[in-house]
């Protein structure tokens, strides 16, 4: 075929571009900040919006984050659209950072004997577990059952409890910086708008 690549996309290479942008992070993060500062709507509610997807990622609820994201915004009237792209600072390349911040600070919370049991084969199990979890509260709807199986697992019940303030604080400042950010942006291009308009 004409123009066609002479390198073939096979699953190994499509799984690199997804996992690591081939503009590389510091675009990939320009990019994203664009995208979050041009979605319609206030300052306000843009970044409200963007600090709640921001705050659900820092959970451990993986495959759930879009949903908590989404609902938290509609729930306070912040942008859906932003809570979405808020929810990109949960990647894989992010969650082994979060996990363990998390889990330091659930240790600091609470004393616990599993700070010295933290090993990749247990955080893997563990994190398995708790999808399935999710899937029983959303799918089959056992709750009381679920929170029961929490309680018996030995490194995620720190890393849930480290999570809340740790998410609580991520979210607040990127409310901080995105309204910052917003605001100036739009003041800026309303300035661009009118000076284009008396020109005329």
């Amino acid at each position: 075929m004409l123009f066609k690549s002479k390198y073939k996309k096979n699953f190994i290479n499509k799984s690199i571009k997804y996992m690591w942008p081939t503009a590389g992070w510091k675009r990939a993060l320009k990019y994203l900040s664009l995208r979050v500062k041009r979605l319609p709507g206030s300052p306000h509610s843009i970044a409200l919006g963007f600090s709640l997807g921001t705050a659900a990622a820092i959970t451990p609820f993986y495959g759930a984050h879009f949903l908590f994201g989404i609902f938290f915004a509609w729930l306070l009237g912040g942008s859906i659209a932003a809570s979405i792209l808020g929810n990109f600072v949960g990647n894989p390349w992010t969650f082994p950072f979060i996990c363990l911040i998390n889990f330091k600070v659930g240790s600091l919370l609470i004393s616990s004997h599993s700070s010295g049991l933290v090993s990749i084969e247990l955080i893997t199990t563990e994190l398995s577990v708790l999808g399935q979890i999710i899937s029983s509260i959303f799918i089959e709807g056992n709750f009381y059952t679920s929170l029961e199986a929490i309680a018996n697992l030995e490194l995620i019940p720190l890393i849930l409890l480290g999570s809340f303030p740790v998410s609580v604080l991520a979210g607040l400042l990127s409310y901080f910086i995105a309204k910052n950010v917003i605001t100036n942006y739009q003041i800026k291009r309303k300035n661009i708008i009118q000076s284009k308009l008396r020109k005329k």
